[in-house]
């Protein structure tokens, strides 16, 4: 597991690319609201955490266990 804390919009798609083999990354619900962002994601298969709902982000992690 890594643990990165990144600071701007670049970060993402840059780490993605210079670590080898298949990355997951939990990621805020409210990106996938940004249209552009939304597309982004979800073609890089991040996972999706509601932050302020802990019980969801729970049963999130375990949807994606079982994908």
């Amino acid at each position: 597991m890594i643990m990165l804390n990144y600071r701007g919009l670049y970060d993402i798609p840059l780490i993605m690319l210079s670590l080898p083999g298949s990355i997951r990354m939990l990621t805020k619900k409210e990106l996938f609201k940004v249209p552009i962002w939304d597309r982004g994601l979800q073609a890089g298969e991040l996972i999706s955490i509601d932050r302020f709902d802990l019980e969801q982000a729970k049963k999130d992690l375990q949807n994606q266990e079982t994908d």
